[in-house]
């Protein structure tokens, strides 16, 4: 059944640009997701996204959205590039997940078979699917209409295309920690993150740790893994002293609190940070306030809200879920410290945004984070409940330290500029097409893969 990949008709392109420049490398980005959504993936992807709208000379993109979005990314991105209504969809892992609330509650009663549903449930979908994912003769076509001639997908998910193609998994982290996904969603990341990595033109990364986890994992040659370390442009609404008061008055939040902004997945970690909590009140007579903001992970919500009544935090511990741009600037600038127990991560975006803004940060040595941090913060052993307690003790205990990595915040922060990074990401765009680099897009790109060219 042939699928349309883009709607062109007038009301629904979502065009945005004025005029074309033909010098411009035209590159189509993946966007199909919720632009307002807190989250790593979208912050870093929008990242990229405004970027290019404040210089627009040296790319013109192409944003494939889903037409419920189109006019959110329009008022993104301006008036230099185009919004499309992408219609060929993405690969991305077919569960027995159930949205109507009727069928999910005659799910949960179903007993044994339930395994029956969730099968007849995923071969429907299976079926849709293969529909809604177009070809790649079907997606070149409709992109090279466009005249695109470069494909970036800023995270895992991608569509069949052999238009040379820019890919970012972000992380790998179904590799070390598979029980924190269904056996579905395994399968699903090893064969996408795999093909994805190995058939790009080049691969991007934030940080040097993920490039050798990719070059390990997955084979792929160290020099088509780029490393370009960005940071995002979340928690920058300007919030003045006033207004910051007000703001945490409407929260009913106290004037001292640790931050830790970061979605329940499992890998985050709450549930021994919730134990750490407890620990330092009932050892030390500490009792500190933990504010969280992000999505609830549904999964692991359970669990969660369990912990907090068996530690007795819920007078402690606030979950704002997510929150406005306004709300997000005020609690980095009121937050005592930031603390990210955090067990993987390939660039955390939330950790850059503790260093812009130079938040004291307390965080596990695990993954990239200690490459993220530099000496800009005081480690723990994410894994050791005792190692997270002894941190949070000595970071209510010792206001020195605090200010010492709080001063160390803002000059570390520099590796992570658009400034470099930007140029360095059109260069890539170049290489890939082998236009002409100039010493200086050549020095940029040699310094991303760590090879001569």
């Amino acid at each position: 059944m042939a699928c349309t990949m883009i709607n062109d008709q007038a009301n629904m392109t979502g065009t945005c640009m004025q005029a074309h420049d033909g010098e411009r490398i035209r590159v189509a980005v993946n966007a199909l997701l919720d632009p307002d959504t807190a989250g790593g993936v979208e912050s870093s992807a929008l990242s990229i996204m405004r970027y290019y709208v404040e210089r627009p000379e040296a790319v013109h993109l192409d944003i494939l959205a889903l037409p419920t979005f189109r006019s959110r990314f329009c008022e993104i991105m301006g008036p230099h590039h185009e919004v499309r209504c992408w219609e060929g969809g993405q690969d991305r892992p077919i569960l027995p997940t159930i949205g109507n609330r009727y069928l999910r509650m005659v799910r949960r009663f179903a007993g044994p078979f339930g395994a029956t549903m969730d099968r007849a449930l995923i071969v429907r979908r299976t079926r849709q699917f293969a529909c809604e994912l177009g070809t790649a003769a079907a997606n070149d076509a409709a992109l090279r209409a466009l005249g695109v001639q470069i494909v970036h997908f800023p995270y895992g998910s991608t569509f069949p295309t052999t238009l040379p193609y820019v890919y970012e998994p972000h992380d790998i982290q179904h590799r070390h920690y598979p029980g924190f996904f269904t056996p579905r969603e395994v399968e699903w990341r090893d064969r996408v993150y795999g093909d994805g990595c190995r058939n790009a033109a080049m691969c991007v990364c934030g940080s040097q740790w993920t490039k050798n986890d990719i070059v390990s994992q997955f084979g792929v040659k160290p020099e088509r893994v780029a490393v370009i370390p960005r940071s995002s442009y979340n928690a920058r609404v300007p919030v003045g002293e006033g207004r910051r008061r007000e703001i945490l008055a409407e929260l009913g939040l106290p004037d001292r609190f640790a931050y830790y902004p970061a979605m329940t997945f499992p890998h985050k970690n709450h549930h021994r940070l919730f134990e750490a909590l407890a620990r330092l009140r009932d050892q030390h007579g500490i009792v500190l306030p933990l504010v969280m903001s992000g999505r609830w992970h549904q999964p692991s919500r359970l669990t969660l809200e369990t912990a907090l009544d068996t530690f007795q935090l819920r007078d402690q511990v606030r979950m704002l879920t997510v929150v406005p741009d306004e709300t997000l600037s005020a609690l980095f600038q009121s937050a005592w410290f930031m603390v990210f127990p955090s067990l993987f991560e390939g660039l955390s975006q939330s950790l850059l945004e503790g260093l812009h803004v130079g938040l004291p940060i307390i965080a596990a040595r695990q993954t990239s984070i200690p490459e993220t941090v530099g000496d800009a913060a005081l480690l723990f052993d994410g894994l050791d409940v005792a190692s997270i307690t002894h941190a949070l003790h000595r970071a209510t205990t010792e206001e020195a330290l605090l200010r010492d990595i709080a001063d160390r915040a803002a000059p570390y922060y520099t590796r992570y500029s658009w400034d470099k990074a930007g140029p360095t990401l059109t260069a890539v765009y170049r290489h890939i097409l082998g236009r002409p680099l100039g010493d200086e897009g050549r020095a940029l790109v040699e310094d991303a893969i760590g090879a001569s060219l």
